[in-house]
C-alpha cells in the first residue's frame, strides 16, 4: 500500500507528498525507491531524481530493469547526455544488466534531444534488437526538432515500411517539412497520408471534476457550457495580450482540447485549487507557453499529464524548463572544458 502511495502522489505530479509517503515506509524496497524516482523524473525535478538514484545505492540497494529506464529518462530529459551514457554503459560492466529495447530507445531520445542525430541513428543500427515503430518515431521526432530532412525522410520509410497503417510517421515528416521551410512537401505528405486512408488521432484532453469525467476534443463544441468555455479562452487571450504578449499563434490554436481544459478547469474548481488535466498525446508548444503565460496572473497551479511527462505550471514557471536549465549548463560546461 506504501509504495501504491509514493507511486500514485509521483503520477499526480504531488512530489512533496511523494517524498513524504515515502519517508513513511520502515523498509522501502527497489520498487519504493524507483517509484520515488520516477515522480521526481516525470515531474522535472531532474537533480533531485538523479540524486535518490544515488541514495538509493548508497543504501545498498541494487538498481534492476526498471530503474536504468527511469535514471535514462531523466537524463533525456534533463539534457545530460554524458552521464546518460555513463549509465546506460554501467548497466552491464558494472551492475550486470543487459540494456533491453526499452534502454536503447531512450538512448536514442537522449541522443536525438541533443541533436546528435547521427549518433542516434547508430545506435538503431547497431543494437542488438530488431527497430521497432516506437524507436523510429522518436528519432523522428528529434529529426523534426532540429530540422534535419534528409534522415527525417530515411527514418520515416524505414518507419512506413514497418508499420504502414501509423499515421504518426506522415504526421511527423510533414511537420519536419513545415518547419523547414517546405510547405508543398508538407502538403504533398498530408495527402498520401489521405490517399491511404490514414487520419491523424485527434487531440483529446479529459479532466474529472465532482466525480465526473469531462472530455474535450481540438474544435468540439459538444459540451454543454462550450459557449461560456470559449468566452473564457477568449479572455484569457485578451489578458495576454494587454500584458504585451501579442501572439497571433494563441488566436490561431484558441480551441486546442488544452486551451478548452483550462478554461473549464478555471471556470468549475474552487479558487487557488489545483487544476489537473490529462492529454493523449504531447502538449503543443503553443498551448505550453499559453498554460505557462496565464499562470503570471492566474493564481493557480495547472499540471498537465501529456503523452510523454508530467507539466506543472505555476507562477508562469513550468516544470520541464528545469530540464531545458539544465540541459544549457552541460553545454556551457562542455564548450567551457574543450576550449
Amino acid at each position: 500500500v506504501s509504495n501504491a502511495l509514493v507511486d500514485f502522489y509521483g503520477k499526480c505530479g504531488c512530489t512533496d507528498d511523494a517524498y513524504r509517503a515515502f519517508k513513511g515506509i520502515s523498509e522501502p524496497d527497489i520498487v519504493s525507491w524507483n517509484g520515488l524516482i520516477s515522480g521526481l523524473a516525470s515531474t522535472g525535478h531532474i537533480s533531485s531524481a538523479l540524486s535518490t538514484f544515488d541514495d538509493m545505492r548508497l543504501a545498498g540497494f541494487k538498481p534492476d530493469y526498471i530503474t536504468f529506464l527511469l535514471v535514462l529518462f531523466a537524463c533525456s530529459h534533463g539534457g545530460l547526455v554524458e552521464l546518460g551514457l555513463e549509465h546506460f554503459q554501467s548497466m552491464r560492466e558494472k551492475h550486470e544488466i543487459a540494456p533491453q529495447l526499452d534502454h536503447y530507445a531512450c538512448l536514442v531520445d537522449l541522443l536525438g534531444r541533443a541533436g546528435r542525430l547521427e549518433d542516434a541513428m547508430e545506435v538503431i543500427m547497431t543494437m542488438p534488437f530488431k527497430p521497432d515503430a516506437l524507436i523510429y518515431k522518436t528519432l523522428l521526432g528529434a529529426c523534426k526538432s532540429h530540422r534535419n530532412i534528409a534522415l527525417g525522410e530515411y527514418v520515416a520509410r524505414q518507419g512506413t515500411e514497418l508499420d504502414p497503417s501509423d499515421p504518426a510517421f506522415y504526421v511527423l515528416l510533414a511537420n519536419l517539412y513545415e518547419e523547414s521551410g517546405q510547405p508543398d512537401l508538407a502538403k504533398s505528405t498530408r495527402r498520401v497520408m489521405r490517399e491511404r486512408g490514414l487520419k491523424k488521432n485527434p487531440g483529446q484532453c479529459w479532466m474529472e471534476i465532482r466525480n465526473k469525467v469531462h472530455l474535450f476534443n481540438a474544435g468540439d463544441r459538444s459540451h454543454p457550457q462550450i459557449n461560456e468555455i470559449h468566452e473564457k479562452v477568449e479572455s484569457l487571450i485578451t489578458e495576454l495580450k494587454n500584458r504585451g504578449n501579442l501572439y497571433q499563434d494563441y488566436e490561431d490554436s484558441s480551441y486546442h482540447s488544452e486551451k478548452l481544459a483550462v478554461a473549464f478547469g478555471l471556470l468549475r474548481t474552487p479558487r487557488n485549487a489545483s487544476i489537473r488535466i490529462s492529454k493523449n498525446m504531447l502538449i503543443c508548444s503553443e498551448c505550453h507557453n499559453f498554460i505557462m503565460l496565464v499562470t503570471q496572473f492566474v493564481d493557480r497551479e495547472i499540471i498537465v499529464r501529456d503523452g510523454n511527462r508530467l507539466h506543472v505550471f505555476k507562477k508562469g514557471e513550468c516544470s520541464c524548463m528545469v530540464a531545458a536549465s539544465l540541459q544549457q549548463d552541460e553545454i556551457f560546461h562542455n564548450s567551457v572544458c574543450h576550449s
